[in-house]
C-alpha cells in the first residue's frame, strides 16, 4: 500500500458518518467549560487577589497535570478508551461548579478578612 492509498483510506474512513459525529462530539466538547476556565482568573483578580498568587497556583498544576495523564494512559488503551471520558465528564462538570462557588464567596471573604 503506497502514500496515495493510504490517503485514500484515510479520507474513507474520515468520510464515515459515525466517525465524522464522534470527531464533531470531541471538537465541540471543551465548549461548555471554556467560559469557566477562562473568566475564573480574571474574576479572582477582580475581587483583589493578586495575579501573583494565582500565577503560584499554576506551577503546582502543571506537575498535576503531567501525573495525571501518566496515571489515565493505562485506562486509554484498550477496547474501551472512551470510558474515560464518560467518567471524567461529570467529574469535570462538578469541578467547574466548585469554581465557581470559589468564585463567588472569594469577595466575600476577602471582605470580611
Amino acid at each position: 500500500m503506497g502514500l496515495l492509498d493510504t490517503y485514500k483510506v484515510l479520507l474513507k474512513m474520515f468520510c464515515h458518518p459515525v466517525l465524522m459525529k464522534c470527531v464533531l462530539f470531541l471538537f465541540t466538547l471543551g465548549v461548555g467549560f471554556s467560559a469557566v476556565e477562562s473568566m475564573t482568573h480574571l474574576k479572582l483578580i477582580e475581587s483583589g487577589i493578586p495575579k501573583e498568587k494565582i500565577a503560584l497556583l499554576e506551577i503546582p498544576m502543571v506537575f498535576v497535570k503531567l501525573s495525571l495523564v501518566l496515571c489515565i494512559t493505562r485506562f486509554t488503551v484498550g477496547p474501551r478508551p472512551m470510558n474515560v471520558l464518560l467518567v471524567s465528564f461529570p467529574l469535570h462538570i462538578l469541578f467547574s461548579l466548585a469554581m465557581i462557588l470559589v468564585v463567588y464567596v472569594t469577595p466575600l471573604v476577602i471582605s470580611d478578612g
